[in-house]
């Protein structure tokens, strides 16, 4: 765990997960894709960024547990969940950076995808569960 960096870019989308639902919707589906990016750039409440934080971290665990064997990597890889790491919009790795009590690298974009290291993002979580009680 310690080799793998806490803060990594999440790489672009392969062009046939972008492209299959288009052709599927009829292009409806780039509505949505414009919902989620401006969502993405929205802050969250404490009550918010903590359920946030408990989705992820349990989808994340999901992926963990399902990366014994090549069907659950497979599935995993599919779903676009990863093993090691949640993924946030700048905005939101902001928020979770600050309740970790960990500096934001300079740079942060608000709507550019971030994947933060399980551990950080749990320590986050804790805080934020004492702060809110």
């Amino acid at each position: 765990m310690v080799d793998l960096p806490v803060i990594t870019i999440k790489k672009g989308m392969p062009g046939w997960k972008e492209s299959v639902p288009m052709a599927v919707t009829g292009g409806v589906g780039s509505f949505g894709a414009m919902f989620s990016k401006a969502v993405n750039r929205l802050t969250y409440d404490p009550h918010g960024l903590l359920q946030m934080l408990h989705i992820k971290l349990y989808e994340q665990k999901r992926a963990k547990n399902r990366s014994a064997n090549v069907v659950g990597k497979l599935l995993s890889w599919g779903s676009g969940v990863n093993a090691n790491y949640i993924e946030l919009s700048g905005t939101q790795l902001a928020q979770v950076l600050e309740m970790a009590e960990v500096a934001s690298p300079e740079g942060l974009k608000a709507g550019a995808a971030y994947l933060l290291r399980h551990d950080f993002a749990e320590l986050a979580y804790k805080a934020l569960r004492e702060e809110l009680g």
